[in-house]
């Protein structure tokens, strides 16, 4: 059985140097240092482009809290439609509710 090696990468040159390094699945975010947020279109874009394993894409619009208001929601539905447009291999999300 293969081991999967999947990399949470911040930014597209850490997505290709992941890839260059053999990892298997890129976990595609932004801003790492708060906890990972939503990736530009142009970088989702171009690591589908190039490299040629699945990407998966943080959805979150923002640092901080997991509790989010109806805007935010929305704005993260507009981001996974893309998602869905740009043929992603998947979504990673979290979304918790104030209780």
């Amino acid at each position: 059985m293969a081991i999967l090696k999947e990399a949470c990468v911040g930014d597209y040159l850490e997505a290709k140097k992941a890839y260059e390094l053999g990892a298997n699945r890129i976990e595609l975010c932004a801003n790492l240092k708060e906890g990972g947020i939503t990736p530009s279109y142009g970088t989702i874009l171009l690591a589908k482009e190039n490299l040629k394993i699945p990407i998966n894409v943080m959805i979150r619009p923002r640092g901080g809290s997991f509790v989010f208001t109806k805007d935010e929601i929305r704005i993260m539905e507009m981001d996974i439609e893309f998602c869905r447009e740009a043929k992603v291999n998947a979504v990673v999300i979290g979304v918790l509710t104030e209780d």
